[in-house]
């Protein structure tokens, strides 16, 4: 459906998607994908390209009249469970699922990026496995935070979807300190790939 719905918006003449690094995608999981949040559009727009995907939805989302039957069929995790959330996510990554993750939590703002939570530092930290990181931008802007769904800029969206090298989770815990640390540290390093990955 994400597929479909992306096509048409091409086909309509709303968007052009472009990526990078895409061949980065293929194989099976299990993987664990973080990207930055720009739009309305950036889970329709990943999820579209891959075989299996879960992901993290806000729990005000999940029990949307229009929403919620389509998130249970699509057994995605709601972010109403705290600590458990974790959990959830690491069981899923070890049955060789895919998790598709928004470090940010919301929509990026205007200018740059939103603050990082450290809940995908956690996961990987937790099941050992690397972050695929994925920096999205578009341009004109459209369908950002603060933008109704039907303001349309005068030309079509260039989404550019560029798939980098991993961040690599293991590096982050040596031993000496508690995983809060290491979250925290994994965090702050996630941050910056992708605000290096926005400047160039």
């Amino acid at each position: 459906m994400f597929g479909a719905h992306a096509r048409m918006m091409e086909w309509l003449g709303l968007i052009e998607v472009h990526w990078i690094g895409a061949e980065r995608l293929e194989g099976a999981g299990p993987r664990l994908i973080v990207a930055n949040h720009p739009s309305l559009i950036d889970v329709v727009l990943i999820i579209s390209r891959l075989p299996q995907a879960d992901c993290i939805i806000a729990s005000e989302r999940a029990r949307n009249r229009w929403l919620r039957g389509s998130v249970q069929a699509a057994d995605y995790i709601t972010n109403d469970s705290g600590v458990a959330i974790v959990f959830e996510c690491a069981r899923r990554l070890r049955e060789g699922r895919t998790l598709v993750v928004f470090p940010e939590g919301t929509r990026s703002p205007e200018n740059g990026l939103g603050h990082f939570q450290r809940g995908a530092a956690h996961i990987a930290l937790a099941t050992g496995l690397d972050m695929l990181p994925i920096q999205i931008s578009v341009e004109p802007r459209m369908l950002m935070k603060g933008q109704s769904w039907y303001h349309v800029p005068p030309r079509a969206g260039r989404y550019t979807l560029r798939v980098g090298e991993p961040v690599i989770a293991k590096e982050y815990l040596d031993g000496s300190e508690s995983s809060v640390m290491a979250a925290r540290k994994l965090t702050r390093a996630l941050r910056a790939r992708f605000a290096g990955a926005a400047t160039t």
